[in-house]
């Protein structure tokens, strides 16, 4: 943030967005929590999955809504503990040496035949263990997220690495899952869309940050490009797609766009075969 306030940008701390505002047809800034709107020539959406404000969904251009609303089974539920534990006994357990680290990637029994994954990290003197599945299943099962991440830390395989380990902090994170298919239209009049919140997420390799980290980079050089020009019409906008279809994101996306209806529509995979 210090440097981006070097470069000249502002930033405005504490401040939740409520409404994407929109004018003759396309977006021209947002409304805050604070009651001060913001404008802008192009406003880059970076919300997350959004599930909670919506933007996404609220906000209508020609009466279409930006992205349609998510359906359970394009939306993982991640939850994930770190728990501290003696750097000697991380690489005992988990066979490393000094400096080095571990992953541990499980599914079947470990998410309660549920479509997803379990993982254990280990980090210098913490582990990070988790997991997640999804929402389909969570409310077919009627099961929560806690109750996922306590049966894999008490499954026999998973409960000898973690004994005497603390757990101080817990994160649970949505996360999108509807793959290449489910991308909605990233760009359009005075706006673009990044990260979760245009839904590049790669469940394979449980990859997000680092999509959401270049979608943004890609954004920001259509913005300047379309601040050299003096057009921010939605045709000159189209050029951060084009940036994304050439570069390895789009290619990841197409790549294991069926990796959840795989598993989604194979219970056998977690279940009968493990």
């Amino acid at each position: 943030a210090e440097q981006a306030e070097k470069a000249g940008v502002v930033v405005v701390p504490e401040t939740v967005v409520e409404r994407l505002i929109v004018k003759n047809g396309r977006v021209v800034g947002v409304g805050t929590g604070r009651g001060d709107d913001v404008f802008a020539d192009v406003t880059i959406i970076c919300e997350g999955i959004g599930l909670g404000t919506g933007l996404l969904e609220k906000t209508l251009i020609n009466g279409k809504p930006l992205r349609r609303k998510l359906r359970p089974n394009e939306v993982a539920m991640a939850v994930k503990e770190i728990m501290q534990l003696d750097s000697g006994l991380i690489e005992e357990r988990f066979n490393c040496e000094a400096g080095e680290g571990c992953t541990i990637e499980c599914f079947g029994d470990s998410t309660m035949g549920m479509s997803g994954f379990m993982f254990i990290y280990t980090n210098k003197d913490t582990l990070s263990v988790g997991g997640g599945a999804l929402l389909s299943e969570f409310n077919a099962t009627l099961r929560s997220p806690n109750d996922l991440l306590e049966h894999f830390k008490k499954h026999p395989a998973v409960k000898p690495l973690l004994r005497g380990a603390e757990t101080v902090e817990y994160l649970a994170h949505l996360i999108p899952e509807g793959g290449h298919r489910g991308i909605p239209k990233v760009y359009g009049p005075g706006y673009l869309i990044c990260g979760d919140a245009a839904m590049l997420s790669n469940p394979v390799h449980r990859e997000g940050s680092n999509l959401a980290m270049v979608s943004g980079r890609l954004a920001g050089e259509t913005v300047i490009h379309a601040k050299e020009a003096g057009d921010f019409s939605a045709r000159r906008l189209a050029e951060y797609k084009g940036k994304l279809d050439h570069s390895w994101i789009m290619a990841d996306m197409r790549k294991y766009d069926g990796a959840v209806p795989l598993l989604e529509h194979n219970p056998q995979m977690l279940t009968k075969y493990p």
